[in-house]
Order: C-alpha cells, then sequence, then structure tokens
C-alpha cells in the first residue's frame, strides 16, 4: 500500500483527474443514437465545439446521475493524487544528492507532460496512458539505480515547469485538431 503514496503515483493520478473529461452520455448511447439517425435519414449533427448555437443537449435523470458520478470519481482522483504527492514530498525533503540524475529524470518527466499537454483532444487519453507507462518504466529503472529521491524531486519540478507553461502558453495557444491541418503540395 507504500507504493500508492509515492510521488509518481500521485502526479500520475493527479493528471489523470485533471486530463480525463467525463462525458454525460455514454459510448453505447452515442452509438444507439447514431444508428438511429441513419435509420430515419437524419443527418448526424457536428459535434457542439464546432456548433455556433450554445444550446445544451436535454440529459435524462440516468444520465445527470452518471455525469455526477463521473465528476466526483475525477474529483477524487485529483484529491487523492495531491495527497499522495504531498505525503511524498514530505517524506522525501531534504534528501537529493545526484544532481545529474535529477536533471536526467527531470527531462524526461517534463517531455512526457509536455508531450501529454500539445497532444489534440482526441488522442489525449491514449496518450496519456502510454506516457503513464512510460514513466512507470522510467521511476522503476530510477528505482533501480537507486536514485529513487531524484526521481521523485524531479516529478514534483516537472509538474510545477509543466504547470507553467500552461499557465502561459498552453492557454492561449492550444494544441490544434487534426481537421484544421492542411498539407501542401499534396495536390
Amino acid at each position: 500500500m507504500g507504493w500508492l503514496l509515492t510521488i509518481p503515483m500521485g502526479a500520475f493520478l493527479l493528471l489523470l483527474g485533471i486530463y480525463w473529461q467525463p462525458n454525460p452520455i455514454s459510448r453505447k448511447e452515442r452509438k444507439l443514437q447514431a444508428r438511429l439517425d441513419v435509420a430515419q435519414g437524419v443527418t448526424p449533427e457536428l459535434p457542439a465545439s464546432t456548433t455556433s448555437d450554445t444550446e445544451k443537449p436535454k440529459l435524462t435523470s440516468r444520465q445527470v446521475q452518471r455525469y455526477l458520478r463521473l465528476l466526483g470519481e475525477r474529483a477524487a482522483l485529483i484529491g487523492f493524487g495531491s495527497f499522495a504527492i504531498l505525503v511524498g514530498a514530505i517524506d522525501d525533503l531534504g534528501k537529493l544528492e545526484d544532481r545529474g540524475a535529477f536533471l536526467a529524470l527531470f527531462g524526461l518527466y517534463a517531455g512526457m507532460i509536455v508531450l501529454v499537454q500539445r497532444t489534440e483532444q482526441r488522442r489525449k487519453l491514449l496518450v496519456f496512458w502510454l506516457m503513464g507507462i512510460a514513466a512507470l518504466l522510467t521511476w522503476g529503472r530510477a528505482q533501480s539505480r537507486g536514485v529513487a529521491v531524484e526521481g521523485d524531486w524531479a516529478v514534483l519540478a516537472a509538474l510545477g515547469v509543466n504547470f507553467l507553461f500552461w499557465l502561459l502558453v498552453n492557454r492561449r495557444f492550444p494544441p490544434g485538431s487534426s481537421d484544421v491541418i492542411e498539407v501542401y503540395g499534396m495536390e
């Protein structure tokens, strides 16, 4: 149970809670609605992000309950992740010894988080899981090399630097969508 209160696990849970966007309508309900629309000859609507009107779809009470449950799970992920980071930071306070390992691990973790930040919304969760696996392998390697404390502090520093990157750059210039990208010279 001690591995749940480590800084890398806390960072993973915190980022999962931040990047996961719960949808009140399940995938099964969306597929069913698409089939009904095709059967009735109705053209499918564009996603809400591309329409000009700001109408929100009417949700059933079951969908509202599902959405509130998912929001609660998201809040629990963020809360538990923050708690694990805090416990891990208090445990490792003042034990940093190898600056070279810290800088190398910081670069790896910061690069992984930036990659997730700059991924388009449709692929963000997939890239998050792939980078989570890569971060877990990196963390395991740091544990086996005896630089676990440096790895923990590198995760904290990477979270801080990437938060500043998000605050200064990512909010003004969000990642583009693959629908908007144009390739010149491929006529």
